[in-house]
């Protein structure tokens, strides 16, 4: 979208420059039309425009399209918009053929391709309904004046004249009753001379009646109209022996009545032309109307505008929300279905206040840029603010969040979204929807009763473990908040949602420092908690806040102890009392047993002297056969003491790539190296799954979804 209103803009400023230079004596537009100076500067401008913003996969898409459209237009061509979408869709992956991995290429092309199909058939049905208008406006129009006159020959076309007959019927039947009786007085004169004369008179008024016309039926009764008065001519010759005053009386009567035929039939052809002028008159020349009634028809006429725009945004909206949800909820686990309602405000927003002042920040020199940079800065805090409102007092219904799909029910999903939004007549339509039914498919739960599962996942340098047994689920500490990765708001939260996990039976925060209790307000926002266990500060917000969204809340404490499906879990420190000593020594350490004995060790940042004191206490209470590495692996843990207690067949490292603590210490590494434990670490092998039942399976997400680029 901001790639194409800097195009825009660089179009217009190009097209007013080109059009007032001058080479070499030849005005610009003549070497050159100034439009195709216009696209290539559009182009050109757009490039560097999405240089600036990073070439990610969208703006390329935007790049290109551009560039296609430009390239065409220049060449005299005017490609479909699918045509440039297609072309635009090539050179992407001819550039980058792994951005089919991203999924902004999948929203991206799938957006633009649902807005250009929206488009189409809205200029699909706007075609046929403008063709449906002009059909009824001239079966109007030819139902009241079948043909119009042609006023620019001064004289009535012969069809005209065969119209004006038509219309006049009544005086042409009175005419044609006038000839008829006018025949009949004739056939009773004897005087030869005068019946000729009433005869040549009919034939005149006959003449002048069907004359230069082209209707078949006319004619035919003018016709009998002149046999008559030949046959009259004929009884006049046989009756010469009347009275030459009867005959003249009848001449006269005749001709008098001939004459009035005439004159109405003069009549009905002025009375018709004048009435045609009428017409035309009231069909090309509006009639005055007052300011009042043309304020009226003027806000009408907006409000029908308005009224089309709103609609046909609100189409698009719908064509982008469907064919994109199947897509959000394999990527995303979840649908927004207030989206159309927050890009109704948000796009115009951003298109016409936050970008526009963001640009001339850019273009102006300082010390004038700042005020469009405050702008540009305030326009977008409000856009959040209302956004975050409207997620926040939304209902319940209006974030649909759902496991993540199947590879069969995706496909079925996406084959009924493109069967939705097919045109008007496809079979079956309203049936579109059932295949969107296997989205609805609880995602497959795996973990049998009496075993359970741990999964630490990759989440950079802190913490997030999820417990999984039968019926339950637990998680163990929620990773980096927004002042570092914002990992509980990115990762831990759609973890969780995607794998089906509605509600968490507990969830638990070792300690205070935000690699590990960073992400629990968010997840705390996404998920339904039952319970909160921790070791924070009284004081903490968390607190608060899980019993504002109705979680228990409970300390951690030695000795708390409960069992879920079959699986033990025993909590051994801190000691209950208030807390003391800094953080690190009150991390929670919980202990969970399956039904077959097998036992995984979840330590938190647990040092050197905490490891003592456990030992000191029940050193065969630490045993386990799964561990997670005390405080990622640092020099001030994982003492040798403690690791010959423990005894672990595997081990896990949750640290970060590269990370600044240079965690885990080599000397430590090695530690467990040596005694042949089986190891994995995030920032190597990325989320680690561990199915605890009666033996021990390890899982390195990058070797079970290994591509051909990695070390192996």
């Amino acid at each position: 979208m901001h790639i194409g209103f800097v195009a825009g803009l660089a179009a217009l400023a190009c097209g007013f420059v080109w059009r007032r230079v001058r080479v070499r004596g030849v005005d610009g537009p003549l070497l050159m039309a100034t439009p195709k100076v216009a696209a290539l500067g559009a182009a050109s401008f757009a490039a560097v425009y999405a240089a600036l913003a990073g070439f990610n996969v969208p703006a390329q898409r935007t790049l290109w399209m551009l560039t296609v459209f430009a390239i065409a237009f220049v060449c005299g061509r005017r490609p479909a918009s699918s045509l440039v979408l297609a072309w635009a869709l090539a050179l992407v992956l001819l550039a980058d053929p792994w951005a089919v991995t991203s999924p902004g290429f999948w929203l991206s092309f799938c957006a633009v391709a649902a807005i250009l199909h929206a488009i189409a058939a809205q200029g699909r049905r706007a075609s046929k309904a403008r063709g449906d208008d002009d059909d009824d406006w001239l079966a109007g129009v030819e139902a009241r004046d079948p043909v119009l006159p042609d006023e620019g020959a001064g004289v009535a076309s012969d069809e005209a004249r065969a119209s004006n007959a038509r219309r006049a019927s009544n005086v042409s039947d009175a005419s044609d009753a006038s000839d008829a009786s006018d025949a009949s007085d004739a056939s009773d004169a004897s005087d030869v001379s005068d019946a000729s004369n009433t005869s040549n008179t009919a034939n005149t008024s006959n003449t002048s009646n069907t004359s230069n016309t082209s209707n078949t039926s006319d004619a035919s009764s003018m016709s009998n109209t002149a046999n008559a008065v030949n046959a009259a001519n004929a009884a006049n010759t046989a009756n010469t022996a009347n009275t030459a005053n009867k005959a003249n009386a009848s001449n006269a009567s005749n001709k008098s009545s001939m004459s009035n035929t005439a004159d109405a039939a003069k009549a009905s052809n002025t009375s018709y032309a004048l009435h045609t002028r009428a017409t035309r008159h009231s069909l090309l020349t509006p009639t005055p109307i007052g300011p009042k009634r043309r304020l009226i028809s003027a806000l009408r006429r907006t409000a029908s505008k308005l009224r089309a725009h709103i609609a046909s945004s609100a189409r698009v909206q719908y064509a982008v929300t469907l064919a994109l949800a199947p897509l959000t909820a394999y990527w995303f686990s979840q649908v927004p279905l207030v989206g159309p309602l927050a890009n109704a405000f948000a796009i115009p927003w951003v298109s016409f206040i936050v970008t526009p002042a963001t640009l001339a920040g850019l273009i102006l020199p300082a010390p004038v840029d700042a005020p469009a940079f405050h702008i540009a800065h305030a326009a977008l805090s409000v856009l959040c603010d209302a956004l975050k409102h409207l997620a926040d007092a939304g209902p319940a219904w209006s974030l649909w969040r759902l496991p993540q799909p199947r590879p069969f029910a995706l496909a079925a999903a996406l084959a009924g979204t493109a069967w939705a939004l097919a045109p008007r007549g496809w079979p079956l339509r309203f049936a579109a929807p059932l295949t969107w039914l296997p989205l609805l498919a609880p995602a497959p739960h795996v973990t049998p009763p009496g075993a359970f599962r741990i999964t630490a996942l990759d989440i950079g340098q802190g913490s997030a473990l999820v417990v999984e047994t039968a019926k339950h689920a637990l998680l163990f500490d929620a990773g980096p908040g927004p002042e570092s990765t914002h990992a509980g708001e990115r990762i831990t939260a759609p973890y969780l949602i995607a794998t089906g996990t509605r509600t968490l039976d507990a969830l638990v925060i070792s300690h205070s420092d935000s690699d590990h209790s960073g992400g629990a307000p968010a997840v705390l926002q996404a998920i339904a908690v039952r319970q909160l266990l921790a070791s924070l500060p009284a004081d903490d917000a968390l607190w608060s806040d899980a019993r504002k969204r109705g979680s228990d809340t409970l300390r951690c404490a030695a000795g708390q102890h409960w069992t879920w499906d079959g699986v033990d879990f025993r909590m051994l420190w801190p000691d209950p009392g208030p807390l003391t000593g800094k953080p690190n020594h009150q991390g929670c350490v919980l202990k969970i047993t399956n039904a077959s004995g097998r036992t995984a060790l979840l330590t938190a940042d647990i040092e050197a002297d905490v490891e003592r004191t456990l030992l000191a206490r029940n050193p065969s209470a630490l045993r386990a056969d799964v561990l997670i590495v005390p405080h990622h692996g640092s020099r001030t843990s994982s003492t040798e003491p403690f690791l010959d207690s423990v005894e672990p067949l595997a081990a896990v490292f949750q640290v970060g790539y590269r990370n600044r603590f240079h965690h885990p210490n080599p000397t430590v590494h090695a530690r467990y190296r040596m005694r042949g434990i089986v190891l994995s670490r995030s920032d190597e092998d990325g989320a680690a799954r561990i199915d605890v039942g009666s033996d021990i399976v390890l899982e390195r997400f990058r070797q079970t979804h290994a591509r051909y680029w990695m070390d192996h």
